[in-house]
């Protein structure tokens, strides 16, 4: 799904190898960790995963935070989930317990 996501939403805004770069690092195994890592919510549509996202410390801050890796298929894009992912994380209780939300960058 996210690889998906990178290739096909991305592309216009990215080069090839920036995207390559991010799909590498976005790789089942890393992204396991980062789910053990953070509070990650998954969208479903039956069994197929069509979006995610999850809210973390900011560099092992215990005051501020940021949302990592959200990402909804382009085929479900412009449908509101990407909003609700974005509700979602921010209603987190991560959230309140460390203040602060700061947006990362891709």
């Amino acid at each position: 799904m996210i690889r998906t996501t990178l290739a096909v939403s991305n592309i216009s805004d990215y080069s090839p190898e920036f995207i390559k770069d991010n799909v590498e690092s976005h790789s089942p195994e890393v992204m396991a960790k980062r789910a053990e890592e953070s509070h990650f919510y998954v969208v479903t549509d039956g069994k197929k995963v069509i979006g995610c996202g999850g809210i973390t410390g900011y560099w092992g801050s215990t005051t501020e935070s940021y949302l990592v890796s959200v990402f909804v298929l382009p085929e479900y894009q412009r449908k509101g989930i990407g909003r609700r992912i974005i509700e979602t994380l921010e209603s987190d209780e991560y959230l309140p317990a460390l203040g602060e939300l700061r947006w990362a960058p891709l």
